[in-house]
């Protein structure tokens, strides 16, 4: 009997820890809650313009924002400590296809990334930068995987032709000023700020060069487990920050990264310096027109929200 006492104690243990965990799936299956990753960029301003304007509210569901570090963002959003972010396509690429349990939803904007050299310098085109040195704020970042797609595309092997520095996203500038590179790749706000302080031109623009213009730059991203389990959740968390004719009545989705893209600029560089950086997200903003072609896995069947709703 005594043998049979902790045997028992077991048993009923591991019932009652199976009970729970069927009750949690049954809730998050149903559940009107949704975390929303975030780094704190200018690219992620549809995800804020969202909660603020109670877009996520409209669609239902309670969300609430999670802040993330670069280090380990993807893997974070993988394993569930997040459910949804609007993010970076080059960034998830490659992890997706080594088997990162995370799925895209919808596109949001075009229009992230830049080659940028100092204005005064002799570097006018990317065969300039055979043999030179490029500020990245990191390796394998999405200013660095477009950095390699531009040189690549005009002969030049990134990995033999290149010196590739690494510096904090906000000192890429300064590193420029300083000489220790002679071009920088990055991403906004970054680049406007630079191109507004007058010390840089650019080399290669992802919003005005052909093939990249043509290219989502950021968008919905989704742990897989979440979409399986919340379809409904999922759609309606992709649908708010891709935007609607409900802010300006205008394109929808347009305004949701100058709105906030806008406020950001001028806290550092004042309202009239960052006219040319709201007219640029203003304009690279493109709206999905429908969720469903983006949503490859079959868990989900995402409906875009219509013109003329607002």
């Amino acid at each position: 009997m005594r043998t049979l006492r902790p045997i028992a104690l077991v048993a009923t243990t591991l019932f009652l820890l199976i009970g729970c965990g069927r009750n949690r799936s049954d809730s998050a299956a149903t559940s009107n809650k949704v975390r929303v990753g975030y780094i704190g960029i200018t690219c992620e301003a549809p995800i804020f313009t969202a909660v603020e304007k109670g877009f996520f509210k409209e669609e239902g569901l309670d969300a609430s924002l999670v802040k993330c570090e670069w280090a380990n963002y993807k893997d974070v959003l993988a394993l569930g400590g997040f459910d949804i972010t609007h993010h970076l396509v080059m960034y998830f690429l490659k992890p997706i296809e080594q088997g990162l349990d995370v799925k895209f939803t919808g596109g949001i904007h075009r229009g992230c990334l830049r080659v940028q050299a100092a204005k005064s310098s002799r570097i006018n085109s990317i065969t300039d930068l055979r043999g030179k040195r490029i500020g990245v704020p990191g390796m394998g970042t999405p200013p660095f995987i477009f950095a390699n797609r531009v040189l690549g595309a005009h002969g030049i092997d990134a990995s033999k032709e290149i010196t590739w520095r690494v510096f904090p996203a906000g000192e890429l500038g300064l590193a420029l000023d300083k000489g220790e590179v002679d071009a920088v790749a990055d991403s906004e706000p970054i680049g406007s700020l630079l191109v507004a302080e007058g010390k840089v031109k650019n080399v290669a623009d992802q919003a005005q060069d052909a093939p990249y213009k043509d290219e989502y730059c950021c968008a919905v991203i989704v742990n897989g487990k979440f979409l399986a389990a919340n379809p409904k959740a999922a759609a309606g968390a992709t649908r708010a920050p891709v935007g609607r004719k409900r802010l300006f009545g205008v394109q929808p989705g347009i305004e949701h990264g100058c709105h906030f893209s806008f406020a950001l600029c001028s806290k550092r560089l004042g309202r009239g310096d960052c006219r040319e950086l709201s007219r640029r997200r203003n304009e690279n903003s493109r709206y999905v027109e429908s969720h469903d072609r983006c949503v490859r896995s079959g868990q989900a069947r995402l409906r875009s929200p219509r013109r003329g709703d607002g």
